[in-house]
């Protein structure tokens, strides 16, 4: 039958797996849901108590990037490090572990200070310019607005480093492996992964060397992470990483 409100299903969450878009969406068709289609895992078994038959109706849409896309844009070596974050903050996905770990590294050893540069590709909420704000580090993140998707491949490959953020959501982030991974990976700089430590995200970047993986909750290890691509890149090691088969 009909999908009900995310809210309604015990464990499911708006900013869970399933985004908080889908229950809208069928609230819209105002019909019965024949069939579904997922990019990621587990999404069916989710979808369950909605629909007892979603493993049944689900279909799977493989994802992932088109290197021709990328092969325009270089990289070159930027005044101070760059840290870029692509794509939209939803649910709970939160800027400020990332920007709190650039203020403690800062703070212990204040030679860095203004050579750190977190760079969001896209439209931050309101909340969210008012968590940086809080922070105190305006010298720190900036925001470019919606970019087009040449742009924002642009800005990928032209970043030392490219940050993902999968929020543990509840225990539900550990199964998302965000569309944004391949992009990333397919542009050829390392990955910071803040994601959770035990999820696929973090099995997948580890598993092709992408780049260190931090866990939101861990403050130090977070800012350990980032010091460790800082003075990697502040060497001249941040290199083009191999793409999968090469």
């Amino acid at each position: 039958g009909r999908i009900k409100a995310l809210e309604e299903c015990e464990g499911c969450t708006p900013d869970g797996p399933i985004y908080f878009t889908v229950a809208q969406i069928a609230d819209s068709l105002g019909e019965e849901v024949v069939s579904y289609l997922r990019t990621h895992p587990d999404v069916e078994y989710i979808l369950c108590p909605f629909d007892p038959a979603a493993p049944a109706r689900t279909t799977v849409i493989g994802t992932g990037a088109d290197l021709d896309d990328l092969a325009a844009f270089e990289h070159l070596r930027n005044e101070s490090f760059t840290l870029v974050h692509a794509g939209s903050f939803i649910g709970s996905r939160s800027l400020e572990p990332v920007l709190t770990a650039v203020k403690a590294l800062e703070e212990r050893r204040p030679e860095l200070r203004g050579t750190i540069r977190v760079r969001f590709v896209g439209d931050l909420r309101e909340a969210d310019r008012a968590r940086a704000a809080a922070l105190g580090v305006p010298h720190a993140w900036e925001e470019t607005g919606h970019l087009t998707y040449a742009e924002a491949l642009r800005a990928q490959r032209e970043a030392d480093a490219l940050l993902l953020l999968i929020p543990h959501a509840s225990g539900h982030g550990a199964a998302i492996v965000s569309g944004k991974v391949f992009e990333y990976v397919a542009a050829r700089r390392p990955i910071l992964a803040v994601v959770p430590p035990g999820g696929a995200a973090a099995a997948l970047v580890r598993g092709l060397e992408g780049g260190p993986v931090a866990d939101s909750a861990d403050a130090a290890g977070l800012a350990a992470a980032l010091e460790g691509l800082v003075d990697e890149g502040g060497a001249g090691g941040l290199g083009e990483r191999d793409l999968p088969g090469n």
